[in-house]
């Protein structure tokens, strides 16, 4: 599955030159290359009130390479019968501490990091903060007997290594770089990521950072100067 990040970036320091250097692509592609990520669904609540529904939750199954990683926790209240079988339960699932680390807001930015900006600034205070960053990063809703939450976390770094070549097109007014890139820092997500946690796009992809993987960036002349639309990974 391609993955496209949307740029558009004016290249300023290219001035108006009708030639779009190698060593000029590679030094923006290098600023704007972004990070690896993905959305994280966690089951923060799910009431089951019968044996089946308490025995069959599969959120638990989901989540086993996570709480492995020390990323999620879960926690489960039953009322028995005489027998000791589930009549009903309540479980929730949520992040740790660790986990919290690499949630990010909605320009990318970790939320860890937000945080500590606004303590040091003085924001954290502020009135609304909180629910200001919440409705930056947090998406609640439910599903049957199940409250879920969306966020995204992030997998890694990506680091760009070399243009590899560059073609022209629309009569000399575009030009896409191809060029060679790595996973790099990769957190605790993108090392479990791999384990059906990341759905079906994710099968045959695993984030290593021996792997060196292939993309290409597509920039624009305009009158005043070229401009960095989109990279396609």
């Amino acid at each position: 599955m391609k993955k496209v990040l949307i740029v558009l970036m004016m290249l300023s320091d290219l001035g108006c030159s009708n030639r779009l250097t190698s060593e000029q692509a590679s030094e923006v592609i290098a600023k704007n290359i972004g990070i690896e990520k993905d959305v994280l669904t966690l089951i923060t609540s799910h009431y089951g009130f019968n044996v089946a529904s308490c025995l069959s939750w599969t959120g638990k199954d989901y989540l086993i390479p996570l709480m492995q990683e020390g990323l999620v926790e879960e926690k489960k209240e039953e009322e028995t019968d005489k027998w000791g079988i589930p009549e009903s339960c309540h479980i929730t699932t949520k992040l740790t501490d660790k986990g919290e680390e690499f949630v990010l807001t909605k320009n990318d930015k970790l939320v860890s990091q937000v945080v500590l900006e606004a303590v040091e600034t003085g924001k954290y205070m502020e009135k609304d903060f909180h629910n200001k960053l919440l409705d930056d990063y947090y998406k609640v809703y439910s599903e049957g007997n199940d409250t879920k939450a969306d966020q995204y976390v992030k997998l890694s770094d990506k680091k760009f290594l070399e243009i590899t070549g560059m073609r022209l097109l629309a009569g000399d007014k575009e030009v896409i770089a191809e060029f060679n890139w790595k996973y790099t820092n990769i957190t605790p997500f993108g090392k479990r990521w791999k384990d059906k946690i990341g759905g079906e796009e994710w099968k045959d992809r695993k984030i290593r950072e021996d792997d060196v993987h292939k993309a290409s960036a597509l920039f624009a002349l305009y009158y005043d100067g070229w401009r960095l639309m989109k990279c396609e990974f």
